[in-house]
C-alpha cells in the first residue's frame, strides 16, 4: 500500500483537517502576540533626575539649557558618543535654597545627591515611565 492508496481511503486535506489546523495555531497565536506586546510597551526613552528646584512641576523639559550644570555626566559606555548624557539615578545637591524658576549656572554644588522623581525625553507612555521603573 502505498501513500496515494492511503490518500484515497481516508480523504485529502478536508474541511475537518483545516479545523483541527486552526484550533492547534490558535493558542500560538495568542502567546506570539504576549510576547510581541513587551516590545512596544516596556521601551525605555531617555530619561534625568527632576531637578524641583528647576524643573516644572506640571511640564518638566528633557533637555533645558541648564541640566548640564544641575546633573553629573554619566560614566555608561557611549560608544565614541561625545555629547553630554546626564546620568540617570543622581544629581548635585543646589546652593542654597532659591523661589525664582531660573536656574542660574553656579547654584549647583559639587555634592551628588540620589534623585526621587525622573523627567522622561518622550511623551509617550510605556511601562517604564508608568511606574518610574
Amino acid at each position: 500500500m502505498d501513500f496515494d492508496d492511503v490518500l484515497d481511503e481516508i480523504g485529502e486535506f478536508g474541511r475537518y483537517q483545516i479545523t483541527i489546523y486552526l484550533l492547534i495555531c490558535l493558542p500560538v497565536l495568542f502567546a506570539a502576540g504576549n510576547s510581541l506586546t513587551y516590545v512596544f510597551t516596556a521601551g525605555v526613552p531617555d530619561y534625568r533626575c527632576f531637578i524641583p528646584e528647576c524643573d516644572n512641576v506640571f511640564d518638566p523639559d528633557y533637555s533645558a539649557p541648564w541640566v548640564q550644570e544641575a546633573i553629573p555626566p554619566s560614566d555608561a559606555d557611549t560608544h565614541g558618543d561625545t555629547s553630554y548624557k546626564p546620568d540617570l539615578c543622581t544629581r548635585y545637591l543646589p546652593r542654597g535654597n532659591w523661589s525664582t524658576k531660573v536656574c542660574p549656572l553656579g547654584n549647583f554644588t559639587d555634592q551628588i545627591v540620589r534623585c526621587d522623581r525622573w523627567v522622561y525625553a518622550e511623551h509617550e507612555n510605556t511601562i517604564v515611565n508608568e511606574v518610574n521603573m
